[in-house]
C-alpha cells in the first residue's frame, strides 16, 4: 500500500510539471519562453486532470462574452514573483519536494515544487514554479494548488473561495474548460493568470504565466528622473516598480541581491539591499540626489543575457552606471554598478 501511494503521488506530481509548462507563453524577462516543446495539447494547469471533447486544447471549451475590463495580469503569488531568481525561493522554502523531478532532461526546462500542509493524497497542496533557462534561474511561472491554503495569491483570491468571489473578482473567463472530475478551467484572454474550479465551484488553482497582457513595447520615459523621484519617497510599493525582482547592486565590497520574496526584502530593515539602496552614505538615492553632471543612454544588446539601455554617469566618482531591461510592460533597474568594481559581463562568468 504504501509503495502504491508513492507511486500515485509521484505520478500526480509528474503530470503537475507537464501542465506547469505546457502552454505557449511569452516573458520578457531576457528571452520568449515557448512551453508548448513538450508535444502535448491538454492546457489544463491541474495536475491529474485530462480535458473532455475531441480537441483537447479547445474543442470542449464554454464560449462567455467578451469581458474589457478584466483586472490586469498578474507579477506574484505568495510573494514570489516572475522574473525573479530561484535561489530566493531556495533560502525562504529550501530544497524542492520533490528534486528528481526538477528537470525535463529533453528539453532543459526545471520545474521546481513544494509540497504545502494541508491537503490529501489525492489532492496535494503544493507551490511549483517554472524555470525556462536553468543558468540563469529565472522565475517565469507561478502555481499554487489545493483545497485551501493561507498562501497569497493575487487580487485577494485565496484557496477555496466560492465561483462568485472568482467572477465577481476576475470578471467573467474568456473560455471555460470542463475537466474529467467535474472541475473547470478558466482562461482569460490577454492576461497571464487562469483558475481552477473543482466539482463544488471551489478555487483550487491558481497560475501565472510569462507576459501576456502586460503591454507590449513600453516607452522608458525620463527613467532616472523618475526613478530617482520614487526612491526619495521612501515608498517601497513606489520604489518596487522600477526594479527588477532579481536587481543586483555591484559594488567593490559586495554583490547585494534578492535573497527572499521580492516586497520582504526591501521592507525588512535589516536588508543590505534595502540599506545600499535607500540609506548608506553611498546609497543609490544619494547618489543620484546628488548628481550633477551629464547622463549618457546606451542600448545595450548581450549575447548570454537580456538586452535594455544603460546609463552612464561619467561625472560620478562612485556611480558608473545603471542597466535597465524591459519586464513586465514596464522598463526596470536590473544591475546597479559602482565605479569601484570593474564592469564585467556576469553572463560569461
Amino acid at each position: 500500500m504504501k509503495k502504491t501511494t508513492i507511486s500515485v503521488l509521484i505520478i500526480i506530481i509528474f503530470i503537475s510539471i507537464i501542465f506547469l509548462l505546457v502552454k505557449n507563453k511569452k516573458t520578457d524577462v531576457g528571452n520568449n519562453i515557448d512551453l508548448t516543446k513538450q508535444g502535448l495539447t491538454s492546457t489544463s494547469s491541474i495536475p491529474g486532470q485530462e480535458l473532455e471533447g475531441e480537441d483537447s486544447k479547445l474543442g470542449s471549451a464554454t464560449l462567455l462574452p467578451e469581458k474589457n475590463n478584466f483586472p490586469p495580469s498578474q507579477r506574484s503569488i505568495d510573494g514570489f514573483f516572475i522574473g525573479q531568481n530561484i535561489n530566493a525561493v531556495k533560502n525562504i522554502l529550501g530544497e524542492p519536494s520533490h528534486p528528481e523531478l526538477i528537470v525535463n532532461q529533453q528539453e532543459g526546462e526545471e520545474t521546481y515544487i513544494y509540497d504545502l500542509p494541508g491537503g490529501s493524497k489525492e489532492k496535494p497542496n503544493f507551490l511549483a514554479f517554472g524555470i525556462y533557462n536553468p543558468e540563469r534561474g529565472i522565475i517565469a511561472a507561478i502555481q499554487l494548488t489545493g483545497d485551501q491554503s493561507d498562501k497569497e495569491t493575487f487580487l485577494g483570491l485565496k484557496l477555496g473561495d466560492s465561483k462568485d468571489k472568482v467572477i465577481n473578482t476576475l470578471g467573467k473567463p474568456s473560455k471555460i474548460i470542463p475537466g474529467t472530475r467535474g472541475s473547470d478551467l478558466y482562461l482569460y484572454d490577454d492576461r497571464n493568470y487562469s483558475v481552477e474550479l473543482d466539482k463544488d465551484d471551489k478555487l483550487i488553482s491558481v497560475r501565472i504565466d510569462g507576459s501576456e497582457g502586460f503591454v507590449d513595447n513600453p516607452e522608458i520615459g525620463d527613467f532616472v528622473k523618475d526613478f530617482t523621484k520614487a526612491l526619495n519617497t521612501n515608498d517601497i510599493s513606489k520604489i518596487s516598480e522600477f526594479l527588477m525582482p532579481d536587481v543586483e547592486i555591484i559594488t567593490k565590497n559586495d554583490v547585494y541581491q534578492i535573497s527572499k520574496r521580492f516586497l520582504d526584502e526591501l521592507f525588512d530593515l535589516n536588508s543590505k539591499m534595502r540599506e545600499q539602496l535607500l540609506f548608506a552614505p553611498d546609497s543609490v538615492k544619494n547618489i543620484l540626489n546628488n548628481y550633477r553632471g551629464e547622463i549618457n543612454m546606451e542600448l545595450r544588446i548581450t549575447e548570454n543575457g537580456p538586452s535594455g539601455y544603460v546609463y552612464k554617469f561619467p561625472g560620478s566618482e562612485v556611480l558608473r552606471e545603471i542597466f535597465v531591461i524591459e519586464q513586465a510592460g514596464k522598463y526596470r533597474a536590473y544591475e546597479i554598478w559602482y565605479k569601484d568594481y570593474p564592469r564585467v559581463n556576469l553572463f560569461e562568468q
